[in-house]
């Protein structure tokens, strides 16, 4: 039985907090650490994860069905760390 798409999103808002918190020294930081590096890049593969155990399993006309651009990039900006 898969797991209600409520959990992964759930795990998917974590993940981006602890990479807001990983990412709170800026980019020099970052640059200087590949802990935090490993750390982040770990945090996005499980994001993308739940991402795709979620594909499909969100009920339509639920607030996420709703939002534009959802599985794309189409219209974000891309702001570097």
């Amino acid at each position: 039985m898969k797991k209600d798409p409520r959990v992964y999103l759930v795990q998917i808002l974590e993940r981006a907090e602890r990479i807001l918190n990983f990412t709170q020294g800026g980019h020099a930081a970052f640059s200087r650490s590949t802990l935090i590096q490993d750390a982040v890049i770990r945090n996005l593969e499980i994001i993308g994860g739940g991402g795709e155990a979620c594909a499909g399993r969100i009920p339509s006309g639920s607030p996420v069905d709703s939002v534009e651009g959802a599985g794309g990039s189409e219209g974000r900006a891309h702001t570097p760390i």
